[in-house]
């Protein structure tokens, strides 16, 4: 028996982008995306055989969440068909009480930990203790308080400035701040006073994230990518997370890979004691000066790039972390890989700049070349070369502040040796962004 025929049942991932779900439907017999807003992406995956089922195109309004999407007859009605009495098999890319409250009632099984589990890793706050009693010497220096009950004199005797304060929950950098002085921190305590936040000493360095799996009793990571952050022309918030890239010569050594994969291995152990399942994802901070590893954060489920790097194992011929994390959840054996080679890939997002809400609608989807922005096809990233980009515009209705337009994604480096866009891709940014996206 074939890996694609151990999952002969009928898997529904719910999202309302379906831009989160797309590479699986390559490789496995019985997979629905069920999604809220129109794409044409979504032309690209049924020309290749693959199940979409999109709200807009029935003619309803686009639902901002998985739990709302799944609460409706017209959803539930395609899942019941397309099951044909089989229990149907659900994912989502974030857990939720909803879900798990909708699922139960409906008798659908869910692919997905509950959402305690993921308040419980994933919330900043929570993780960072975890951390702290199981594996100190790899966390940031700080402490967790309510911001009305701190004051500025206290944080300045237990730690330098500036200091970097984050709320439990957050995305993409948007509940992260760096404080410099008492002035910035009363107004946050001003705002937030009754907030339970994380104050952690500022570490100089960069982010380098993985995509991991508790996959039975192995941990399973891939190679770790360079985050993108505080790069102007994509966000003018510094704080702002604005891609990933994976590079076949990493400007870090082999010791501090390994110590990154290590480090995955033992918090995902300790997930695992608990009785997590499947995908996470982690950040790391390496230290400029002192070339240290610090843990930063865990994204206790499906990972902002998951659906990318999906595509791009499925691409080099390897059974995709996905996979395995279906696997877990469903208690199927398949194959352990050796670990993934270094690869060369990226993916950019371009945000609103604008106070005003804006549409990607405008910006074309498909591959183009990148000097000279030339359109090629309306494919995915399956089918890009070197030297071409793909456009994956952002297709829900209203994209407010800092929310991303377009992904940019490519099968080589981005980032020059500085940190910052290589130009020929800040040409491909500015060409973008001249495009007229006002609502």
């Amino acid at each position: 028996m074939n890996i694609r025929d151990k999952f002969n049942v009928p898997i529904f991932y719910i999202t309302p982008d379906v831009r989160r779900a797309v590479g699986p439907e390559k490789i496995l017999p019985d997979y629905h995306i069920i999604c809220s807003c129109y794409h044409p992406v979504i032309n690209v995956i049924r020309g290749r055989g693959g199940n979409v089922f999109c709200l807009e195109e029935s003619g309803n309004s686009p639902l901002a969440n998985s739990g709302l999407m799944l609460s409706q007859e017209m959803v539930q009605g395609y899942i019941k068909q397309k099951a044909r009495e089989k229990v149907p098999n659900l994912v989502f890319f974030k857990p939720s009480a909803k879900i798990d409250l909708l699922c139960k009632n409906l008798g659908y099984r869910k692919l997905v930990n509950d959402y305690p589990f993921n308040e419980e890793f994933e919330n900043k706050t929570n993780f960072y203790a975890l951390l702290k009693e199981c594996i100190s010497e790899s966390s940031i220096p700080g402490f967790i308080e309510v911001l009305a009950h701190t004051k500025w004199e206290e944080i300045v005797s237990r730690l330098n400035t500036p200091v970097v304060i984050q709320f439990g929950h957050g995305w993409a950098g948007k509940t992260t701040f760096v404080v410099n002085t008492k002035e910035e921190f009363l107004n946050l305590q001003n705002k937030f006073p009754d907030t339970a936040v994380k104050i952690n000493q500022y570490i100089k360095g960069d982010t380098y994230l993985n995509n991991c799996v508790v996959y039975k009793d192995k941990i399973l990571a891939s190679p770790p990518a360079r985050q993108i952050t505080g790069i102007k022309e994509l966000s003018i918030e510094p704080a702002t997370t604005c891609g990933r890239q994976w590079v076949k010569k990493p400007d870090i050594n082999s010791e501090q890979i390994e110590r990154i994969r290590l480090l995955s291995v033992q918090i995902g152990l300790i997930m695992s004691k608990k009785s997590y399942q499947g995908y996470f994802g982690l950040d790391f901070i390496i230290e400029d000066d002192s070339g240290r590893i610090f843990v930063s954060e865990n994204n206790a489920r499906f990972t902002a790039s998951s659906s990318f790097f999906s595509q791009i194992e499925i691409g080099q011929g390897r059974i995709p972390l996905f996979l395995y994390h279906l696997a877990s959840f469903l208690d199927i054996d398949i194959p352990l890989q050796e670990d993934s080679s270094l690869f060369n890939a990226a993916q950019v997002d371009i945000r609103n700049i604008s106070p005003d809400p804006v549409s990607g609608r405008k910006l074309g989807f498909g591959v183009y070349k990148i000097d000279n922005l030339e359109k090629i096809s309306s494919s995915d990233f399956t089918d890009i070369k070197e030297g071409e980009i793909l456009v994956n515009p952002n297709f829900i209705p209203d994209i407010k502040y800092n929310q991303e337009i377009a992904k940019l994604e490519m099968k080589e480096n981005v980032l020059n040796q500085s940190g910052g866009l290589l130009d020929k891709y800040k040409k491909v940014v500015e060409k973008l962004r001249e495009t007229d996206t006002r609502k």
